[in-house]
């Protein structure tokens, strides 16, 4: 059900205080443009840091682009808090009919965790969602760093809301993603 309204006030503040009994707040490209497509203002990026819901910053994709090779790109810690991530994640790449590309990103006291634990982590997804295809990663460094290093095709990065203040980062002006990433659309989940 969608309900619209006209209201008054600072964007970023206005979508804050919607955040506390909305679903989702949604949040589109501005402007206009090829350059000002590519960057994620300060609304979006303020409303992805503090809303009380999960914030959806979606992308403009120019007309030319393909699906083929494009990825939701999910970062994946030895953590039960990343289940919600995951699962939204999954959903994701089944709505869009997109393969995941989880990213292994933790650490143990031996080192990062191995290919195969997080291959085991995933089996689980896997036999929850067996037309999503899953391809595991690992990676010393961290997500905004292999997005930028490996220039995977990324549709969509789903993160919780601990990397939220890293919104800016994975799509923002101030860093690199955006060469690689313009067209990339960022889920902050929150349970």
């Amino acid at each position: 059900k969608v309900h619209t309204a006209i209201l008054r006030g600072a964007p970023a503040d206005v979508l804050l205080t919607e955040s506390r009994t909305a679903e989702l707040v949604c949040l589109g490209s501005s402007g206009i443009g090829a350059v000002a497509r590519r960057l994620v203002g300060s609304t979006a990026t303020t409303v992805a840091e503090e809303a009380a819901c999960p914030v959806a910053i979606i992308r403009h994709r120019e007309p030319t682009s393909t699906r083929a090779n494009r990825w939701i790109a999910v970062a994946v810690k030895a953590s039960t808090d990343d289940e919600q991530v995951v699962l939204a994640a999954m959903r994701e790449a089944r709505l869009r009919h997109l393969p995941i590309l989880a990213i292994g990103l933790w650490q143990n006291e031996f080192g990062f965790t191995p290919y195969d634990e997080l291959d085991r982590l995933m089996q689980s997804w896997r036999q929850r969602f067996p037309d999503v295809h899953v391809h595991p990663v690992t990676t010393r460094s961290d997500l905004v760093k292999f997005l930028v290093e490996e220039d995977e095709p990324v549709a969509m990065v789903v993160v919780g809301s601990d990397e939220a203040a890293r919104v800016a980062q994975l799509v923002g002006p101030h860093s690199h993603p955006i060469l690689g990433h313009p067209e990339c659309s960022v889920l902050v989940v929150r349970s």
